[in-house]
């Protein structure tokens, strides 16, 4: 009999965090030495050598009211981007045409996964990709594009902790992570309900207890 599949896209995850004591996370790619969440600062992240890089993603809709998976960490364009207003207020193509720092552009998932594939191809290892659900109604689409990002370690996370359920819910074979910007006691309950392989808090909600 072969083995039960359904646990072990978690098992991976689980695996990698539980062997590195320390593990240097690319976040939003290398936010420090390239305009975060582009492809550029995906790159230098995997030019580091990072075990995992971590990403931000929106659901928004392009020309033909069709979803599409967009990598931005705010809710609205000013900080990052040439544009202004809310990310989902504006179709994908509107999106495409800014410059989110050094001519960059914001870039689809499916983009990020081919450079991660194409960067673990030709180094020989194995990259896990943290996407976080940031905008809203992110879970159903993320589960959806699964089946393009098959072969990639994932560990998705939010501090949405219904659309991270809901996630759970339509992939339960993957690896998830509750959010915390503040301490909150039901946390373990929480991480529980979602056979979480971490809890990812806040520096500010955390002590040596």
């Amino acid at each position: 009999m072969s083995a039960d599949p359904l646990p072990t896209k978690r098992m991976q995850v689980q695996q990698l965090i539980s062997t590195n004591g320390f593990m240097l996370i690319g976040h939003r790619g290398a936010a420090g030495l390239a305009p975060e969440n582009t492809l550029q600062s995906f790159r230098f992240a995997l030019d580091w050598n990072c075990p995992m890089v971590e990403l931000d993603v929106y659901a928004c809709m392009d020309k033909n009211r069709q979803t599409e998976l967009v990598v931005i960490h705010d809710d609205k364009l000013n900080r990052t981007t040439t544009g202004r207003g809310r990310v989902m207020d504006h179709s994908v193509e509107h999106l495409r045409r800014l410059d989110a720092g050094g001519g960059q552009q914001i870039p689809r998932l499916s983009e990020v996964v081919a450079l991660l594939r194409r960067h673990d191809r030709e180094h020989q290892s194995t990259t896990t990709l943290n996407i976080e659900l940031k905008g809203p109604a992110t879970a159903a689409p993320t589960a959806a594009a699964l089946t393009g990002m098959e072969g990639v370690p994932l560990l998705i996370s939010s501090f949405d902790h219904e659309q991270l359920a809901l996630f759970h819910q339509l992939a339960p074979a993957y690896a998830v992570a509750p959010l915390y910007d503040r301490f909150r006691p039901d946390w373990q309950a929480t991480a529980e309900s979602l056979q979480a392989v971490a809890v990812n808090l806040s520096a500010r909600a955390v002590n040596p207890d």
